[in-house]
């Protein structure tokens, strides 16, 4: 994937028409200090759209903020003290993931739902932090349990949004290859070029000519690109991630 300076260009244009201003990006840092986030965003994202996937966690941050929570670590307990504060998960819809907005959709009622009840399996299991999540994924026994929970309220695309909420919760690291070769349907979209092919090593000097493009840090351009992927459903399966780029016909290096 050799890119001349003009396509760079055009792809740092499409993360601002795509991903929206930078500066409305939530920091990447805050997912990783918070795994009550972690679990609002990467729900969220089961409804597919972006904008509102931002925006749920946005309010959510505003509404902590009111009561003096300025920190952005809030941990499993504390997201639940909020459905506690609400009174329920259509309160919450409507208090919280809609502060000072208007009033939530049905849609977003079942999501609310879907997020306490993944907050509800993750307490089960004493997990509260992303900390927590990290020392649960490390061990195959403990692990199953984590999966479980989660499988619990996410059927679809499952395997997808479990790699998403790990990378977010910083558990699976940014640059890992996986994580890079995810960044791929985003690249091709942005370029109209459906058959763009690039490996781990070449996605990740693009996402960092990208990001000094646009002034940000290259963890948090790949997190909201693997935000708008899970948004839009197009974040391949984790099992396909060592065939899928071999498996294209007519390959094409961009110049």
């Amino acid at each position: 994937m050799d890119l001349s300076a003009h396509v760079l260009d055009r792809v740092a244009a499409g993360c601002r028409r795509y991903l929206g201003s930078p500066e409305v990006w939530p920091a990447a840092e805050w997912y990783r200090r918070s795994l009550g986030l972690c679990v609002i965003d990467a729900i969220q994202a089961t409804a597919g759209h972006y904008p509102t996937a931002l925006s749920v966690a946005s309010r959510y941050c505003a509404y902590r903020s009111a009561q003096g929570v300025l920190e952005h670590d809030d941990g499993i307990r504390a997201l639940l003290r909020t459905f506690e504060e609400s009174g329920s998960a259509h309160a919450w819809a409507g208090k919280v993931a809609t502060y000072k907005r208007r009033d939530s959709s049905p849609a977003q009622r079942v999501k609310a739902r879907s997020i306490g009840k993944a907050a509800d399996a993750f307490y089960g299991l004493r997990v509260d932090s992303t900390a927590d999540l990290a020392a649960l994924q490390r061990h195959p026994e403990t692990r199953a349990l984590l999966v479980r929970a989660w499988r619990s309220v996410v059927s679809h695309g499952f395997a997808a949004n479990w790699d998403y909420l790990l990378t977010i919760a910083g558990v699976i690291p940014v640059e890992s290859t996986w994580s890079m070769e995810s960044c791929l349907p985003f690249m091709r979209t942005v370029l109209d070029l459906p058959s763009v092919t690039g490996d781990a090593e070449e996605l990740g000097s693009v996402v960092h000519a990208v990001a000094q493009r646009l002034d940000v840090a290259n963890v948090d351009l790949v997190v909201s690109i693997r935000r708008w992927n899970a948004s839009h459903r197009v974040l391949l399966e984790p099992t396909l991630a060592n065939t899928a780029f071999t498996e294209l016909e007519d390959p094409i290096a961009v110049n």
